[in-house]
């Protein structure tokens, strides 16, 4: 389920998955896009503020998640897609 195809293919899932479906294949490949984005997320933060090594690692990848989530689900996530397409077709 998470192999992906040509170019075109894997923008095309792309799109679908920022645009908030969730039924079939893509499934497994937003469960991985979240958690990957929450890793991201949470090596960020820690990296800006080596305070936040205090709360356990658990509670922050748990926020991590939720706020990925909802990003996909409120189309926060498609909307700095868009930004980052425009901003490289100039």
């Amino acid at each position: 389920q998470l192999l992906g195809g040509d170019a075109q293919a894997n923008a095309e899932t792309t799109n679908r998955l920022f645009a908030g479906e969730t039924g079939g294949n893509l499934a497994a490949i937003r469960d991985i896009v979240i958690l990957n984005a929450a890793g991201g997320v949470v090596a960020y933060e820690l990296a800006k503020d080596a305070s936040r090594a205090e709360v356990n690692l658990d509670l922050r990848f748990e926020d991590a998640i939720l706020r990925v989530t909802r990003a996909l689900e409120s189309g926060a996530a498609q909307a700095k897609l868009t930004e980052w397409i425009a901003a490289t077709q100039l």
